[in-house]
């Protein structure tokens, strides 16, 4: 028997190749079967590590900018299996994460004047290692700056300038700095940039910001997108070898555009096709082909509500659902809080769904999956 164990990272765990790990370690100790690890991620935190288990690479060392300027480390991944060249991977988070604004006061500074010049660093990164695609992925950030410190490291040059005045010149430098690469973003959430439901109105709950400050934000930001957006319809339509049209009128409002705080919607500016990202994932890691190979899929994460098994939606566990769906094999999920119960999770062909003790760690994760692999193996 085949089984193949992609889940993403567990509260417990320090990575998703540590949580897969020990789910076959407890699956091998009932059951002698084949076990496929894959590793996963939303795009959000684990890409890098993910691509790595299953298609190796190099992996480049650099620093960049953080979100308040100062250097912070980060790494781009370099495979060279796509017929392009060279494919690049990179985490927006390493340069933008909550993490490197950790109290409430580093937290509110990015929010209101931080950066996402470390980024286009890693993109900067990316190319000069001879990249020909670059997937970045992004989640959460400590940022909110609509992309435009992105495009400005691109276009090279990385201090203030005025988003209004020189927003078709940057724009267009950014662009020619990726003429004929390929951008794919892999987008830990959906949200869009603008609107209730946006990334700015997220604020007050992501970044502790309150009201007052979220809205004036927002209200900052406003004319920096009007321009960006005006001076996208204005540039000819070449962007990268994905894009395929014209620039939609309001890429701010598009489906995954305030990932990163505004990194997808500078990304879609680019030509940059920004995909859910537990799908993009699961098809850099070729989940599709291995999923038809198993008898029974294990997938997880540390919560599984709706937002997590929504097909079409970024999560890990709908993604990977999906693949092993689409094969008609079974797939048991466990989580360490599960919101949802087998009639919402059917539509992505999950038969079983299992809670996790202690928070996912990895004497839990592997004492769990001894007990699926008790009832699911043969």
């Amino acid at each position: 028997m085949r089984a193949l164990l992609a889940a993403g990272a567990f509260t417990g765990t320090p990575s998703a190749v540590a949580a897969v790990r020990a789910l076959a370690k407890g699956w091998a100790s009932t059951a002698a079967d084949e076990l496929d690890e894959a590793p996963m991620s939303d795009g959000g935190v684990g890409l890098l590590a993910a691509v790595h288990a299953w298609r190796g690479g190099q992996t480049h060392a650099v620093t960049v900018a953080g979100p308040l300027g100062a250097p912070v480390p980060a790494a781009v991944l370099v495979t060279g299996t796509d017929e392009g060249g060279p494919v690049a991977y990179l985490e927006a988070g390493e340069a933008v994460g909550t993490h490197l604004a950790p109290d409430d006061a580093s937290a509110a500074e990015a929010a209101l004047h931080g950066t996402s010049v470390g980024v286009g660093q890693l993109l900067v990164a990316a190319l000069e290692l001879g990249a020909r695609r670059v997937v970045l992925g992004a989640g959460d950030a400590a940022t909110h700056d609509g992309g435009w410190g992105l495009l400005r490291a691109l276009a090279g040059g990385e201090g203030a300038a005025d988003p209004t005045a020189d927003a078709a010149e940057v724009l267009a430098g950014a662009r020619d700095r990726l003429a004929g690469v390929t951008l794919d973003v892999a987008a830990a959430s959906g949200d869009p940039l603008v609107g209730l439901h946006g990334a700015g109105a997220a604020l007050t709950t992501r970044t502790g910001l309150d009201a007052a400050q979220a809205q004036e934000r927002e209200s900052t930001l406003a004319p920096r997108l009007d321009a960006l957006e005006r001076a996208a319809l204005a540039l000819a339509p070449r962007a990268l070898p994905v894009a395929g049209a014209r620039t939609p009128a309001r890429p701010a409002r598009r489906t995954g555009s305030g990932v990163g705080g505004g990194v997808g919607f500078a990304a879609s500016l680019l030509g940059a096709r920004v995909h859910p990202g537990g799908r993009l994932v699961a098809s850099e890691l070729g989940l599709d082909a291995r999923a038809g190979r198993a008898d029974v899929v294990l997938t997880g994460s540390a919560v599984i509500d709706a937002a997590q098994i929504a097909d079409g939606g970024p999560g890990i566990v709908a993604a990977v659902g999906h693949a092993a769906s689409a094969h008609g094999v079974p797939v048991v999920v466990v989580g360490e809080h599960i919101g949802v119960g087998r009639r919402e999770s059917a539509p992505i062909g999950v038969s079983a769904l299992y809670e996790v003790d202690d928070d996912g760690a990895e004497a839990a994760l592997a004492a769990r999956a001894a007990r699926v692999a008790r009832t699911w193996s043969w």
